[in-house]
């Protein structure tokens, strides 16, 4: 694979969001509900959760719940409650930004809500990382010093 196809982890989450986003358009379309009560409703089903309510997940119990195991975020692991809580807060971010500069309303119509999502997955909050440089600043002259400090 070369460099020109290598998948990051904020290009995989950044194409979550993305999927996430489109989910919730679809969502309100169908019940008619408006962009922002969707996602309300999205981000209310995730903290209702017993688990996260209680800060674990609980993976199973055993016996009359003397023994219980609960699941340790492993690294790379993208996909907790809390992650997902912290998704649907930056949504409510580009919802706003994006209702105010495209001058758009949010009225619960499926082509509003179309207006609506096609103007949030232009926001660059969802592309993450596009770009990268060279940081130099660590790169020391002869003798020890550096010019840039």
């Amino acid at each position: 694979m070369d460099a020109g196809h290598v998948v990051t982890v904020a290009q995989i989450q950044a194409e979550i969001k993305r999927a996430m986003l489109r989910q919730l358009a679809e969502g309100a379309k169908k019940t008619g509900s408006t962009f922002k009560e969707t996602l309300l409703a999205f981000q209310s089903a995730i903290t209702d959760q017993p688990s996260f309510r209680k800060g674990k997940i609980l993976v199973s119990t055993s016996g009359s719940g003397q023994s219980s195991s609960f699941q340790i975020s492993n690294l790379g692991q993208q996909l907790i409650p809390e992650n997902w809580l912290a998704m649907t807060e930056e949504f409510f971010d580009i919802l706003d930004d994006t209702l105010g500069a495209f001058a758009l309303t949010d009225d619960g119509t499926p082509n509003a809500t179309d207006n609506i999502f096609n103007a949030m997955k232009q926001d660059s909050r969802l592309y993450g990382v596009t770009a990268s440089g060279l940081d130099v600043t660590l790169i020391g002259l002869p003798g020890g010093t550096n010019r840039y400090a």
